[in-house]
């Protein structure tokens, strides 16, 4: 039996949580699906138009496995973001904040929902590059891999995502966030191979979960004549579970903080009003009853008060009669 306020039981709270906001977003998996099967049967006629010099492969190869990778980073990353910043503007954030363990339900409420849309949209996404991308037959290691690596490298990023979302003021900044998600994803080796750059542009690019995930990728759905440079892939699940769990936990630490920051900003005036009431109710359920000495000096305070205002509008109106 879970407790309400044990770790298992917020947890608890906000799986089901994402389980309700996943069945109302069921409807925009095909607008997530759109531009990769367009994308990967346009590069899959034109991909052998370059090759890519020493390498066998061709650099359609190369660029089937970054579509596939970014529009997972964007279909979880700034869906998260972008649902974070409408919700914290229309105040559902402000409201979560006054429940009980509300902003850690929230985030991970957040995290899982986005996280299980964009996993379904990989995977249905999957099948398809497997076909174009022309290997005749899976490796069950490097698919074991794969199947590890990629759903823990998005996991791992989604809570900075949470992140991103708390700090945006406007919808036109989410654009920027979008544009930081390619180059992330560019810098990573999605779309080209690093396996020549400098030693310090590899090892940078070598701490990001998205160099691991695509990494698996390209070991499980690629010739091998097209990844001969690539790490091992034994080598990918150890760096990929090393690097997400890294990420993982320094976004968590950060969501938190930013979820807690952003119900204490949002909605202006108004906000601050409802989130001072929120925060004496919780105040009152902590504390329990009040002491009966504190709430007769409130009251009686309160009278005086009343007294001489009464006292006053008397004296204008004596004023304004004579």
């Amino acid at each position: 039996m879970m407790v309400a306020g044990s770790p298992s039981g917020i947890v608890a709270l906000g799986y089901r949580r994402s389980l309700i906001e996943l069945r109302n977003n069921l409807g925009s998996l095909p607008g997530h699906l759109m531009f990769p099967v367009i994308a990967v049967v346009t590069i899959s006629i034109v991909r052998h138009s370059d090759a890519l010099v020493g390498r066998g492969g061709s650099f359609g190869n190369y660029a089937l496995i970054g579509i596939l990778l970014i529009n997972t980073l964007l279909s979880g990353v700034m869906g998260a973001a972008s649902t974070v910043m409408q919700e914290r503007m229309d105040g559902t954030l402000l409201r979560s904040s006054c429940l009980p363990h509300g902003t850690t339900a929230y985030a991970i409420s957040k995290v899982l929902s986005h996280f299980q849309l964009a996993l379904t949209a990989f995977v249905v996404a999957l099948p398809l590059l497997w076909l174009v991308t022309g290997r005749t037959a899976l490796s069950p290691v490097s698919t074991a891999v794969l199947l590890v690596v990629a759903p823990a490298g998005l996991l791992s990023l989604l809570p900075l995502a949470v992140v991103v979302g708390a700090m945006l003021r406007s919808p036109r900044q989410l654009s920027l966030a979008s544009i930081s998600v390619m180059l992330i994803g560019a810098a990573s080796g999605a779309f080209h191979p690093i396996a020549g750059s400098g030693g310090l542009s590899q090892a940078g690019a070598m701490t990001l979960p998205t160099f691991w995930v695509s990494a698996s990728l390209r070991n499980a759905l690629l010739p091998e004549s097209s990844h001969s440079g690539d790490p091992s892939d034994l080598t990918v699940l150890l760096g990929g579970l090393i690097a997400a769990l890294v990420w993982l936990v320094i976004g968590i630490s950060l969501a938190r903080r930013a979820l807690r920051r952003a119900s204490r900003c949002s909605g202006g005036r108004r906000g601050s009003a409802r989130h001072k009431a929120c925060e004496g109710g919780q105040r009152a359920r902590r504390t329990g009853p009040q002491n009966p000495r504190a709430a007769g000096a409130r009251a009686c305070h309160q009278a005086a008060t009343r007294r001489r205002r009464r006292s006053t509008m008397q004296t204008r109106q004596r004023s304004i009669a004579r």
